[in-house]
């Protein structure tokens, strides 16, 4: 899986929220791989492996951060916006060793919207191939019409098929999450479209004439796009899900770290407002809705390794629909 699907695709690790300044870096752990990515300044973010050319040392081994310069934790190399080295403390020391002669393993990177892409194949599909058709779609979440207002990375103890499969089923609603959502949506209200990379499912979950119904209506015409009233969940193989709400939209990126463990990056966007009244009342609305999906989120990932022990029994029942 890791050299047919993972090694060749795009993946979501991170968002322009997530180092808004030049000099930020997060770092993200994706199979065998350690992941930096950089702010460089000017709408310029780069990946790179995680690893010094020098002695192999991380480059930096906190979650995120701020260097001023781009440099190893360890001996102080410091490299530039390809991962060239820029400045070797002690030069002279290394002689014969050539500028440039050693430097990171550098990872094609892409912006869509807020979405930070990374490629660990030299060669491929462009984002904009790759995504396809979504391309667009993701492309709206940007900074002018949307704000990130919450992010959680979390390690889950499941393989990340498993993961993926949680998000595409809703059989499980009425067991899992029978204090939140509490019951799946009848199938007259709900559709489905199978493309060859990705996956849409619509229902209509918002009753009319409901509170929720007017506070999407309002805030609609705060950002001036008509409210649909709909739940939507773009499925893109292998790692990416994405679902829309009219108020908010939560980006999920599942990988894998191993065979039962995963790593589970979420963001959650909401519409910039743009009058004192929507705002007031999205200061209100926004903080519950939030909660209330992050309790969903937890109430899955807290479930899902009981899932993973079950599949590995050295023995199964007779049967079983996977």
């Amino acid at each position: 899986e890791w050299q047919s699907l993972f090694l060749t695709g795009w993946h979501f690790l991170a968002t322009t929220a997530d180092l808004p300044n030049p000099g930020d870096y997060v770092t993200q752990r994706v199979g065998p791989l350690s992941i930096i990515i950089r702010n460089f300044g000017h709408g310029d973010y780069q990946a790179f492996l995680n690893v010094c050319a020098h002695r192999y040392s991380e480059l930096a081994s906190e979650k995120c951060g701020n260097i001023a310069t781009f440099s190893c934790q360890y001996h102080g190399w410091e490299f530039d916006r390809e991962g060239n080295t820029k400045r070797i403390p002690d030069a002279p020391c290394f002689k014969p060793l050539e500028k440039g002669q050693l430097g990171l393993k550098h990872f094609r990177t892409a912006t869509v919207g807020q979405l930070i892409f990374v490629s660990f194949a030299e060669n491929g599909p462009t984002i904009q191939e790759f995504l396809g058709s979504c391309y667009a779609d993701i492309e709206r979440c940007d900074t002018d019409r949307y704000e990130q207002v919450y992010a959680l990375d979390q390690v889950c103890d499941a393989n990340w098929k498993l993961i993926v499969e949680n998000t595409l089923e809703s059989y499980h609603i009425d067991m899992i999450h029978r204090q939140t959502i509490q019951h799946m949506p009848s199938p007259e209200n709900c559709s489905h479209e199978l493309h060859d990379q990705y996956s849409v499912f619509r229902t209509t979950p918002i009753p009319p004439g409901s509170f929720r119904y007017w506070v999407e209506e309002t805030l609609a015409k705060s950002i001036e796009q008509p409210a649909k009233h709909n739940y939507v969940n773009l499925r893109f193989f292998p790692g990416l899900t994405i679902s829309y709400e009219d108020m908010i939209v939560i980006l999920q990126s599942n990988l894998p770290l191993d065979a039962t463990h995963s790593i589970c990056i979420y963001r959650f966007l909401t519409p910039k407002t743009k009058n004192w009244r929507t705002r007031l009342i999205n200061q209100f609305y926004r903080p519950s809705m939030v909660k209330f999906w992050v309790r969903v989120i937890h109430e899955d990932l807290g479930f899902l390794p009981k899932m993973q022990k079950g599949i590995q029994s050295h023995e199964l029942p007779k049967g079983g629909l996977l």
